[in-house]
């Protein structure tokens, strides 16, 4: 009886047990002190990579081990290229959600619109390591939103938990982990979190939502790397 009753504990908090082991630690270790050239180097491109690709096996073989429940019932499915066109509008959704962000600095007052500016400038000045980059912002697009969108939601509205609920403790615990970035990285990535939440719910499908994501952040490390050129 009291076996059960631990498996059910664990059960229930599983998402958060989970949660503490994948992110919490980069979480609890970030600082101001980011490092903006970090995508120049190959060894961090390429562990971040093999890290995330683990990450994401271990938590759907997790899901696979539960009784009437399967991988499609958390957005898995098999890839199909017309998934392509959907990611691009995501992607592009999401430039749409940041804009504001990006312009109340420039068109906003001085005092607010300093609290608007991201302290990270990202740079990368190694045109070669691109195609590493690319692999690695996929790969991230993959890891946070099989955590945060298809596995938490999903697990939390299959308890009987309200879908705004889940949309909401999903989008605080993934804007948390950008607190490095200031005010601009917890308000910016928490509508990009409801958005991309919505578009999960939608859509139900993980491919369209990762890849959105993953070239979202690839599109804006191209753009800083624009800017550093100049």
């Amino acid at each position: 009886m009291n076996s059960f009753k631990k498996r059910t504990i664990f059960q229930e908090f599983e998402p958060f047990l989970l949660f503490t082991v994948y992110f919490l630690p980069g979480y609890l270790s970030q600082s101001e002190q980011v490092n903006p050239e970090i995508f120049n180097n190959y060894l961090f491109n390429i562990s971040f990579s093999i890290t995330a690709i683990g990450q994401i096996l271990l938590l759907y073989y997790i899901i696979t081990l539960k009784k009437n429940e399967s991988l499609s019932d958390y957005g898995v499915a098999q890839f199909r290229w017309k998934n392509i066109p959907l990611s691009l509008l995501i992607c592009g959704g999401i430039f749409i959600c940041i804009m504001p962000f990006s312009l109340i600095p420039l068109f906003g007052p001085e005092k607010t619109g300093q609290y608007f500016i991201n302290p990270v400038q990202w740079k990368i000045t190694d045109a070669a390591i691109i195609p590493l980059v690319f692999i690695t912002c996929i790969c991230t697009g993959y890891r946070e939103e099989a955590f945060f969108r298809s596995y938490m939601i999903t697990f939390l509205t299959r308890k009987n938990l309200s879908p705004l609920f889940s949309i909401l403790c999903s989008t605080i615990l993934f804007s948390a982990g950008h607190g490095y970035q200031g005010f601009i990285g917890l308000a910016g990535t928490a509508v990009i979190g409801l958005f991309l939440s919505v578009m999960f719910i939608k859509t139900k499908n993980l491919h369209v939502i990762a890849i959105g994501h993953g070239l979202y952040n690839f599109l804006t490390l191209m753009f800083s790397m624009t800017f550093a050129s100049q």
